[in-house]
C-alpha cells in the first residue's frame, strides 16, 4: 500500500490516490469487506497518524534550517546538508529557502503561526435571528438569495432553515375559490340554519336542488402521449401539426338534486 495525498494523473483522479513516486493505491481494488465503518475508521485514523508524524519531520527539519542559518550556511548549502541527512522525505527546495530567509530576517518559532481563518460554522445564534428576519418578510425567497442577503453559504442557511428553524417550503394548496372572511362567516351563518331545518323536517334536503357553473375551454390540445400510435420499424412517423390552447370559452351551468342530476345547461359564449 502507498500514502494517499491526491489523484493520480495516470488515473485521470478516479479511485487511484498518489503521493509521492512509488507510493499509491487503488480504492478500486478495495474489498467490500474494507469498506465498513469500523476498517474506514481504521483508516482514518492511520492517516491522521501519518499526518502527525509528517508534521513532526517538518518541523524537526525547521529547526535544522534554524541552526543551519545561525552557523552562517546560504540556502543552498542547508538544502544540500538536509537532503544528505533525510533523504526522500526532506523538505521541497521552496520550503528551505523560505524557513531559511525567515531565519535569517530574526525569526525564532518553527512552529505554524496561529491562523484565525474561516469559521468552524456560519450556525450561530445571531445568524439564525437574521435569517428568521429575512424569512419574515418574504416566505417566497430562494435559499441563495438569502445566503447572498446575510452573508451566509448556502449549505448553512439550508442547515439553518431546516434544522434551527424547523420550516420546510411547500406549495400552496388549490382550492375552488379563495373565500374572504366574511363569506367563511357567512357559509357558517347557512350551513347552521339548514341543519336546524333538517331537524325540524327531516325530507328538507330530498327537495333541495344546487347549481354551480364554471367556464371550460372548447377544446384541449392532445398531448404527444395521448396521439401516440402503434407502428413498425419500417412505417414512416406519423407527424401531428402544433396545436394552441382554445381561445374559446363557455359556461357550464349544472343543477342537481340530493339523488341524481336535475337539469344542465351549456351557455356558450363569444370568443374572448
Amino acid at each position: 500500500m502507498r500514502s494517499a495525498v491526491g489523484p493520480g494523473k495516470d488515473s485521470g483522479g478516479r479511485g487511484r490516490w498518489r503521493g509521492k513516486p512509488g507510493i499509491q493505491f487503488d480504492l478500486v481494488q478495495l474489498s467490500p469487506r474494507l469498506c465498513s465503518s469500523r476498517y474506514v475508521s481504521k483508516v482514518r485514523s492511520c492517516f491522521c497518524f501519518l499526518s502527525r508524524a509528517k508534521m513532526q519531520r517538518s518541523v524537526e527539519q525547521r529547526y535544522a534550517i534554524k541552526f543551519c542559518a545561525k552557523l552562517g550556511k546560504s540556502g543552498s548549502e542547508t538544502l544540500q546538508l538536509l537532503r544528505t541527512a533525510y533523504g526522500d522525505a526532506v523538505l521541497s527546495s521552496a520550503q528551505v529557502f523560505r524557513w531559511h530567509k525567515a531565519f535569517k530576517d530574526g525569526r525564532e518559532s518553527a512552529e505554524d503561526e496561529h491562523r484565525a481563518g474561516r469559521p468552524s460554522t456560519a450556525r450561530t445564534e445571531n445568524n439564525v435571528a437574521r435569517v428568521k428576519v429575512v424569512l419574515d418578510r418574504d416566505r417566497r425567497l430562494q435559499v441563495w438569495l438569502i445566503a447572498e442577503e446575510v452573508g451566509v453559504p448556502k449549505t448553512d442557511v439550508h442547515r439553518i432553515i431546516t434544522e434551527d428553524l424547523h420550516m420546510r417550503k411547500i406549495c400552496g394548496k388549490l382550492v375552488p375559490k379563495n373565500l374572504s372572511d366574511e363569506q367563511k362567516d357567512n357559509r357558517v351563518l347557512v350551513s347552521r340554519e339548514i341543519l336546524d331545518r333538517v331537524k325540524s323536517e327531516p325530507d328538507f334536503l330530498q327537495g333541495m336542488i344546487i347549481g354551480d357553473e364554471t367556464w371550460i375551454f372548447e377544446y384541449d390540445p392532445t398531448t404527444k402521449r395521448q396521439s401516440s400510435e402503434w407502428h413498425t420499424s419500417e412505417s414512416p412517423r406519423p407527424k401531428k401539426a402544433r396545436m394552441s390552447k382554445s381561445r374559446v370559452k363557455s359556461m357550464l351551468i349544472i343543477f342537481f338534486i340530493q339523488r341524481e342530476l336535475f337539469t344542465r345547461s351549456l351557455c356558450h359564449l363569444d370568443r374572448l
